[in-house]
């Protein structure tokens, strides 16, 4: 079944791409991603960089209030493998679940995968939230409606959890649930951790979408800034589908649906979006050096296996 399910997600993905190429010029498209520069492009690379390290500093908050102790630097090491997974594996949480493998002798796998989805939630939470402003700022008042609705789907996921922990239980999943529960009530109570994690996780998303930014206006986009805050986080939120592989093509095919309706001509749009892959493919590959470099004993802690998987 899961072979099945790859296959399908390639196949999506490869015929979205396909149409997608089909009304554009190749050496347009090499000519508009050779505007942004090679000086501009390790800039933007060095940032997104810079982004995930905060994004293992807002991991390590979480795992504080849950009681476990974790260096930074271990949690970029590992954060930067799971970038680097994921350019592989089929789903964009494949990176998660490599993470929670390599912690796995540090901490128990149900922790690990808490304290994973709540910074994933935390980034979630900042992604919705900047995409409601923007969209007021711009009053388009079709797309408010609708973010309003995921944003509160998100932001009352946790009590939405708590009510269904009797159907988990009928699933063989109660344990788990109510373990996620008490580690997000630990999380949520401690409100220094719960402010900086937010604000990291803000701080992190505003990273991202200056990067492509800076891609835009390089490329040549003359669409106001505020646009690309309502955009791209719809088009990460996209991107998260179950439907394609990765994300790829879903990806590509929001860009230009979005980035169209404000003057984006359709290469200038497949441009911005292969460009911002080419950055994080480029950061990516400081995860495989550290996945190679990746000495297993060195960073486990004795006590703390569990091979229950949650």
């Amino acid at each position: 079944m899961k072979k099945i399910k790859f296959f399908l997600r390639l196949l999506i993905s490869a015929v979205l791409i396909y149409l997608l190429f089909q009304k554009i010029s190749i050496s347009d498209l090499y000519e508009m991603i050779s505007r942004i520069g090679w000086f501009y492009f390790f800039i933007c690379v060095f940032i997104y960089l810079v982004s995930q390290i905060m994004s293992s500093i807002r991991w390590q908050m979480i795992l504080k209030t849950m009681k476990e102790d974790v260096s930074v630097f271990v949690l970029v090491v590992v954060y930067l493998i799971g970038m680097f997974a994921n350019l592989f594996l089929p789903s964009i949480i494949g990176g998660d679940v490599l993470k929670v493998y390599l912690l796995r002798k540090r901490f128990s796998l149900q922790r690990v995968a808490d304290s994973i989805i709540m910074e994933r939630y935390n980034g979630l939470f900042a992604l919705c939230a900047i995409s409601v402003v923007g969209a007021a700022y711009n009053k388009d008042w079709r797309i408010i409606l609708i973010l309003l609705s995921v944003f509160f789907l998100v932001a009352f996921f946790p009590f939405f959890l708590k009510k269904f922990t009797t159907l988990s239980s009928s699933l063989g999943k109660k344990k788990a649930v109510n373990s996620f529960l008490q580690d997000m009530g630990a999380f949520s109570h401690d409100k220094k951790a719960l402010f900086l994690v937010t604000l990291l996780s803000f701080v992190v998303q505003f990273i991202v979408i200056g990067i492509i930014i800076v891609i835009g206006r390089r490329i040549g986009i003359e669409a106001s800034i505020f646009y690309y805050f309502i955009f791209v986080p719809l088009i990460i939120l996209l991107s998260f589908l179950p439907i394609s592989l990765n994300g790829i093509g879903i990806r590509e095919w929001a860009f230009v649906f979005f980035f169209s309706t404000v003057g984006a001509s359709k290469v200038e749009a497949i441009s911005l979006s292969l460009s911002f892959f080419f950055v994080t493919v480029a950061a990516s590959l400081f995860g495989g050096l550290s996945y190679f470099l990746w000495k297993e004993d060195g960073y486990s802690k004795e006590g703390k296996q569990d091979d229950n998987i949650p």
